[in-house]
């Protein structure tokens, strides 16, 4: 998405970015700070959908915001759509 600085429909990227968050978030990271440094390297189409998403509130960015659910995989957990 960075490279091509976002699709044709910023629901996708928006679904894309959160899926990235949660499984971030799984990972132990910190994921804003890997979102904004993502958007530093990122084009201007991408950039904004990036940086807003970091600031919604903790429940607009949850996963039952988007629908997301953790599923549990012999390599460990995953988000899932």
């Amino acid at each position: 998405m960075s490279i091509r600085d976002g699709g044709p429909d910023y629901r996708d990227d928006l679904m894309s970015i959160a899926y990235c968050y949660h499984n971030l978030l799984l990972l132990g990271d910190d994921a804003d700070a890997v979102l904004l440094e993502v958007a530093e390297m990122s084009g201007p189409g991408i950039t904004g959908l990036l940086r807003e998403f970091v600031t919604r509130t903790p429940e607009s960015k949850s996963q039952e915001a988007f629908a997301l659910r953790i599923e549990q995989r012999p390599d460990g957990p995953a988000v899932c759509f």
